[in-house]
């Protein structure tokens, strides 16, 4: 089900490092749902957050960021309306 994306946003920001593997899927869903149009009055930061959250757990799980930016790509592009996170993040993603 949807969640707030700001709420899963915070969640994985706080347990980056402490339990990184959870901070990433809160994170990846956070971005997930912000593509489906999930959120109130979401902003570029908020979706900039949810990016930076979720590499900065990947860097905490010890995971490449080539490879994370290539997950957070193949999440965004199978939603409908990831038209404005694609804008937000295209410098940061591989395209």
């Amino acid at each position: 089900n949807p969640a707030d994306p700001r709420t899963l946003t915070r969640a994985a920001r706080e347990f980056a490092s402490k339990n990184p593997d959870f901070a990433i899927a809160s994170g990846m869903a956070s971005l997930r749902w912000i593509s489906a149009g999930c959120g109130y009055e979401i902003t570029s930061d908020d979706v900039l957050e949810a990016f930076n959250a979720v590499m900065e757990a990947a860097y905490s799980a010890g995971i490449n960021a080539l490879e994370m930016t290539i997950k957070i790509e193949k999440l965004i592009s199978a939603e409908a309306n990831n038209q404005f996170v694609n804008s937000v993040l295209i410098r940061y993603l591989n395209k």
